[in-house]
């Protein structure tokens, strides 16, 4: 990380502040002016919008005034009687009509909404299916004012009912090309600040002026179901604005970098020189004790006061200096003293479990050792037999065959010789017996290494085993699964002992034949060996403290509560884990975890 000066600092912070400062103020004021000119412009806005508003619907309601004097007139309402004798004279009556100085397109409808005469027959369309016609009949509706859509084009539809008697006889109906409102609109005077756009839904059906990207000031006419947009040109307000944010951003800045150049100068008479002055002491305390007291008279009490304290912590620096290093030479001298204790408990515990097991393993190689005696004794009564028939054969050597078959039938020479074989071959598998529990006695009782080495989990499980076997077999039948395991560093004696901690456990947590199985395997980059007993378990109150030094749950003078105890600060010495699942009446499962990469 990149490090800077508290005068450097100081002008760093001032300058941040200043420039927050400024731009808030900046912020609050042209916000202020903005609204100002936005509400003034906006009242403006709306002003113009409601004229041009007012007049279009004026220029509607002209043309609609005027549709209901012509629906009035007499011929009207001959041709709805009698459409076919009239056909010719509504005809020329339609021909001569105008509308404020327009001719535009008209037409009448009967009372069925049927077309009866339409000045221009391209205009019929999708609007004569309009529930308004109905309405209009049935003299729900006095006046109708709609946009239609035409062959691509858009024409305002106005329409006026035709009564007799007061009874609505048929639709009068004209069709003014909604262009013809910019005519009347006198949109020159807005120059490029307003633009006026006639949309229906999202489709424009008039645009009038240039389109400006600015704010949108709407207006609905529900009734006729289009809306009026008016787009307002900002560009006057922004430039206004933009001239005021330079200028206070000028200002501001001035002022910035003036107390900047202030805050620095300031920071670096009063805060940077104390400062170097504490660091080079600081320094020469830190390479050999030996440094100049420091001069408290400083203008800042806070510094005055830190070279004091420095001053008298540079006193008791180097007192407890002395003393540590004293501290330190008892401390290292106590750490080996426990070192090579633990390292004693851990092999006094291991000797003690081959005490409790030496009547086990004696007499798992007593086993083999009697038969091989027997072997020997065997042979030894045939060797007298064979020595006797060579003694016969000497004292006479002309012998025929029978005389010599009588002698080998005599000393039963030729089962002597398939027997001998059988001798032999049991004796060597004693001998093999012995020789593989002397292995596993010497595997497992080894002194470790003072430095970690690789080793295989399942050949230490295995001479475990065969130490463990005689105190099992007669309690449990044992289940072992060992699977394919990679080397791990570490002390194999001690691995080798808290498995025996485990096997023995189980045994003795059997009270009648049961099952004992272990298994080894990896998960997740962790050897994991499980023992797991099918015996009393271990009850809740008990669990929490099973790997408390002394603690154990066996009758007095029957343990001495280490086992565990050692067995978790082993797997904790490997950086592993050991943990325990346990339900009083079926059982016990103890789980241990090592990490494969791990160095001890």
């Amino acid at each position: 990380m990149k490090k800077i000066n508290i005068s450097y600092a100081l002008a760093r912070f001032v300058f941040i502040s200043l420039v927050t400062l400024g731009l808030l103020s900046t912020v609050l004021v042209v916000n202020r002016v903005v609204d100002s000119m936005e509400r003034q412009q906006e009242q403006l806005v709306d002003g113009e919008a409601n004229a041009i508003s007012d007049t279009l619907l004026l220029f509607l309601n002209q043309h609609l005034a005027v549709l209901q004097d012509q629906a009035s007139a007499p011929v009207i309402i001959q041709t709805l009687m009698q459409p076919e004798e009239n056909r010719g004279i509504i005809m020329d009556h339609l021909a001569s009509l105008s509308m404020l100085g327009n001719t535009y397109p008209q037409g009448l409808l009967d009372f069925s909404g049927e077309i009866v005469y339409l000045t221009q027959v391209d205009l019929k369309g999708d609007w004569l299916q309009d529930k308004w016609i109905k309405a209009m009949l049935n003299g729900d509706k006095s006046s109708h004012i709609s946009v239609v859509n035409i062959a691509k084009l858009h024409y305002w539809l106005l329409a006026i009912p035709v009564a007799y008697n007061s009874q609505p006889e048929g639709v009068f109906i004209t069709f003014i090309p909604v262009s013809e409102i910019a005519k009347h609109l006198n949109f020159d005077k807005y120059s490029n600040n307003l633009g006026f756009s006639l949309l229906q839904g999202q489709q424009s059906l008039l645009d009038v002026g240039e389109e400006i990207a600015g704010r949108k000031h709407i207006i609905d006419w529900p009734h006729i179901g289009v809306t009026l947009q008016f787009s307002v040109n900002e560009s006057a307000i922004n430039n206004e604005v933009y001239e005021i944010v330079i200028e206070l951003i000028a200002l501001i800045l001035f002022s910035i970098l003036v107390s900047t150049a202030i805050a620095y100068l300031y920071g670096r008479r009063l805060f940077v020189a104390p400062l170097k002055l504490l660091s080079l002491a600081t320094d020469t305390l830190s390479r050999d004790n030996n440094y100049k007291e420091l001069n408290e008279q400083l203008e800042i009490s806070e510094f005055s006061q830190l070279f004091h304290n420095f001053n008298t912590m540079a006193m008791q620096v180097k007192n407890r200096e002395t003393q540590l290093k004293e501290s330190f030479k008892e401390l290292s001298k106590l750490h080996e003293d426990l070192r090579l204790s633990q390292a004693q408990v851990i092999q006094s515990e291991k000797l003690a479990s081959l005490g409790v097991l030496s009547a086990g393993v004696a007499h798992e190689i007593n086993n083999p050792i009697s038969y091989i005696k027997c072997n020997l004794e065997v042979l030894e009564g045939y060797v007298e037999q064979i020595t006797q028939f060579i003694d016969a054969l000497e004292q006479n050597s002309a012998f025929d065959k029978a005389q010599l078959a009588a002698l080998v039938t005599q000393y039963d020479i030729s089962y002597i010789l398939g027997d001998v074989s059988q001798l032999t071959r049991s004796g060597i598998e004693g001998v093999e017996r012995v020789a593989v529990i002397v292995q596993g006695l010497k595997t497992f009782a080894r002194k470790d290494l003072p430095e970690p080495e690789w080793i295989n989990i399942n050949e230490g499980i295995e001479a475990t085993l065969i130490v463990v076997q005689n105190e099992l077999k007669y309690v449990a039948d044992l289940k072992v699964e060992l699977g394919t395991l990679p080397e791990i560093q570490g002390y194999p004696g001690q691995i080798n002992q808290v498995v025996l901690n485990l096997l023995v456990n189980a045994s003795q947590a059997i009270k009648e034949r049961g099952e004992i199985s272990i298994r080894t395997f990896v998960r997740d980059k962790h050897i994991v060996v499980e023992v797991k007993d099918n015996g009393s378990g271990i009850s809740p109150d008990q669990i929490g403290h099973i790997f408390t030094p002394f603690y154990t749950t066996k009758a007095p003078g029957q343990g001495t509560g280490l086992g565990l105890a050692i067995g978790y600060s082993i797997i904790e010495r490997h950086h592993g884990q050991i943990s325990v699942h346990s339900k009083v009446g079926e059982g016990t499962c103890f789980t241990i975890t090592l990490p494969i990469n791990a160095k001890v």
